[in-house]
């Protein structure tokens, strides 16, 4: 299997992974802000508005069981810089916000985890 082939596969798989996850935050009646949203600071996957909160959500994908928490301090870093450029660049405010880490098995079931990374 060559570099490329498994690249364009994880991202296919990727896509697909954030599609389940965008789907059940839709059908709780979240709406969908950015997908995929990129700055300086990083990347955010999905960023969804519920009625008094913007979510911030990592997605990852797993073929195994979760031992570990799958996200590392300084991916949370990021994620958090790249969340406050959002806020900044959309003008939302003093809007509360959320991290929410959503987990997806090979079979597209997805377990999300609300409020994973506390700012603090």
């Amino acid at each position: 299997m060559s570099r490329a082939w498994r690249g364009g596969l994880n991202h296919r798989t990727g896509l697909a992974a954030e599609d389940s996850v965008a789907r059940l935050y839709a059908a709780a009646g979240a709406g969908l802000l950015a997908r995929r949203w990129r700055c300086a600071a990083g990347e955010i996957d999905l960023i969804f508005r519920e009625p008094e909160t913007i979510v911030f959500v990592e997605v990852k994908r797993r073929e195994k069981s979760l031992g570990e928490d799958p996200v590392g301090e300084r991916q949370w870093r990021r994620l958090e810089a790249a969340a406050e450029t959002y806020m900044v660049e959309s003008g939302t405010g003093d809007i509360p916000l959320r991290f929410d880490l959503a987990l997806v098995g090979v079979d597209g079931s997805a377990e999300i985890i609300r409020n994973a990374r506390i700012r603090g």
